[in-house]
């Protein structure tokens, strides 16, 4: 099990933290004190921080995506606590775009496979060819997805 840490992802991790410690903080004392199923939510962002923790430092392909499908699943779970019939577009709508996510993020995936080498930091890529660009556009709508960012959000 490689970690890879450097600024960049230390920088990303402080800033997750920050945001994570101030959801526990507002949902503790303010938001959700009183509510029932309190332990599922908590868990619930819990695995979501980790998830985005083993998505940030994570250099191999294959163990990014236990990461990623982490955060697709949880978003779901999240999405779907408060069990509502209302919420029932909102779910299947979050499940649609994530596999949209997950398949481009899969082809970005089979693209590497022409390369020999499936550590990120050891791409053996022309900056001008083909399977970079395809690369980056397939990982860019990917992203775009799993954020739920225009033209993938409702």
């Amino acid at each position: 099990m490689v970690i890879f840490v450097d600024y960049i992802r230390v920088i990303f991790c402080s800033t997750v933290m920050i945001i994570f410690l101030n959801v526990i903080y507002f949902r503790k004392n303010f938001y959700m004190s009183k509510r029932k199923n309190f332990l599922r939510f908590h868990m619930l962002v819990y695995v979501f921080v980790f998830s985005i923790f083993v998505l940030i430092f994570r250099p191999n392909l294959f163990r990014l995506i236990i990461g990623w499908d982490g955060l697709g699943l949880r978003s779901f779970f999240l999405v779907c606590y408060y069990q509502n019939p209302n919420r029932l577009n909102s779910r299947l709508l979050t499940v649609f775009i994530n596999r949209v996510g997950d398949s481009f993020f899969l082809v970005s995936i089979g693209s590497l496979f022409f390369t020999v080498n499936l550590n990120l930091f050891l791409l053996p890529l022309n900056y001008h060819s083909v399977t970079f660009l395809s690369l980056l556009f397939f990982i860019l709508i990917a992203c775009r997805t799993k954020r739920a960012q225009v033209p993938f959000s409702s």
